[in-house]
């Protein structure tokens, strides 16, 4: 489970930022991450970021155990959730250096048990989300299971005994169920287990030895208690079973690690430098057009921001691991608090150091029948109904139903929505609104097209 960081970077743009502009950029930044500890928005926070090879701010906030008041230090561990992913993408591309497998044959060839349509889904497809596989954490009645114990294939069951979304290929959806499949595949062809092959061939080689695989008979002091924040207060999160992330977000690791890990991928240390750069080319679709994903990357390719990386979002994790190429800058943001967005905050980081001013349009006329809209899909994804014909197009709806509808679904009923600001562009009219939940108040940007259509919508 994650947020997209090309529909959070969209619409960060347009929100103000509340920062100290009195001491330079680090008592700006120090101050915008204080501010979010101090308000309980978050619970702890892991910062570093890199300019031009070069640490320029690493510091960290808050804690990794609320209640004992334990501080968040370098060497805290998070479950970085989807940010695993670039590790199982790595470890793909290492198999296929080898000729134990080739990205272009059916992932069917490898792991003989798939169902018949799985002769048409292709390895790289898996890894781009191009795929057409259905994602297991939307399934019906998926939380009741959330705090057990089971092997990928029972994971995965409800969704193999369905159809494909799509014909893989024609477009991108993102899907857990095609890392746990390349987990698979990792184990199939390698002979031993995920754990094993990461711990010898990824973690060990670049001195990772806070980095591992979770799993639910591992325990460590340095690991991070998971928080989520409701009503200005931090609550401890409900228990994830590891095996139900595993190959898809099931990965621990900590600042001084992940700073290894970016070092190493950046100069080429486990996969030569022209895979890294295949694997920053964005899908292309059966249409022609291009995706939003590389092979095991998130991208954004705007004039003025170009971003690859990956974030990741879970059960009281939020995390974000992203390259902003225009600028020459990397940003690392782990957070023990499954609400904290760490893909804002990290572009919030981003605007502080290169001193953008973002300004807070005055409220524009037009909002009743906007307001009107997202109380409906609120209201109508508690009940289990959505119309798409309440999105701009199949994408924007696609993106809502497998990214906010499960998280919507556990927050309870909507009980009040206020409009807190709206910025009118060319093209879209970007609102924030407070939306409170029977579980606590949140933060929402909803993006609509002029015609009145959602474009995105995203909690903060």
């Amino acid at each position: 489970m994650r947020l997209s960081v090309k529909q959070t970077i969209y619409f960060i743009g347009c929100m103000f930022i509340t920062a100290c502009n009195t001491k330079g950029q680090e008592n700006n930044l120090d101050a915008f991450m204080s501010d979010l500890v101090k308000t309980k928005k978050l619970a702890g926070a892991a910062i570093a970021v890199v300019k031009d090879d070069r640490l320029v701010y690493n510091k960290n906030f808050g804690y990794a155990d609320e209640e004992n008041k334990i501080a968040v230090t370098d060497s805290t561990q998070f479950n970085i959730m989807s940010i695993s992913k670039i590790f199982i993408a790595c470890s793909i591309f290492q198999l296929a250096d080898k000729k134990l497998i080739d990205l272009e044959s059916p992932v069917k060839k490898y792991l003989e048990r798939l169902p018949a349509p799985y002769d048409q889904v292709l390895i790289y497809q898996l890894l781009n989300h191009t795929a057409g596989v259905p994602d297991y954490v939307h399934q019906s009645g998926y939380m009741a299971q959330v705090n057990r114990t089971q092997d990928p294939w029972e994971v995965l069951k409800p969704i193999l005994d369905k159809p494909l979304d799509f014909n893989p290929g024609k477009k991108n959806a993102y899907s857990n169920s095609g890392y746990f499949l390349l987990g698979l595949l990792i184990e199939k062809v390698t002979g031993i287990g995920l754990n094993q092959y990461l711990k010898k061939n990824i973690f060990k080689p670049i001195g990772m030895s806070n980095t591992y695989l979770d799993s639910a008979v591992l325990s460590s002091k340095l690991r991070a208690k998971g928080y989520i924040s409701s009503n200005g207060q931090l609550k401890e999160e409900i228990y994830l079973n590891p095996s139900q992330y595993w190959a898809a977000g099931g990965i621990i690791s900590n600042k001084e690690d992940m700073l290894k890990w970016n070092d190493a991928f950046k100069k080429g240390v486990l996969l030569p430098p022209n895979e890294i750069k295949q694997m920053m080319q964005p899908s292309i679709l059966s249409d022609g057009k291009t995706g939003e994903y590389g092979l095991g990357l998130e991208l954004m390719n705007a004039p003025d921001m170009k971003l690859v990386g990956n974030n990741g979002v879970g059960l009281g994790f939020n995390t974000a691991n992203l390259q902003f190429l225009n600028d020459g800058l990397t940003i690392m943001v782990l957070t023990n608090t499954s609400n904290s967005s760490s893909t804002m905050i990290a572009k919030n980081i981003r605007d502080i150091l290169i001193n953008s001013k973002i300004q807070n349009d005055k409220l524009q006329t037009n909002q009743d029948k906007l307001d009107s809209l997202v109380v409906t899909i609120f209201t109508d994804t508690q009940k289990t109904l959505l119309n798409p014909q309440y999105f701009n197009d199949t994408m924007a709806f696609s993106k809502f139903k497998n990214e906010m509808y499960p998280f919507i679904q556990l927050q309870g009923n909507l009980l009040s929505l206020d409009k807190q600001g709206e910025k009118i562009n060319p093209k879209s009219i970007v609102r924030r609104y407070q939306v409170s939940f029977e579980k606590g108040k949140m933060d929402w940007v909803i993006i609509f097209s002029k015609t009145g259509k959602i474009i995105i919508a995203n909690h903060m």
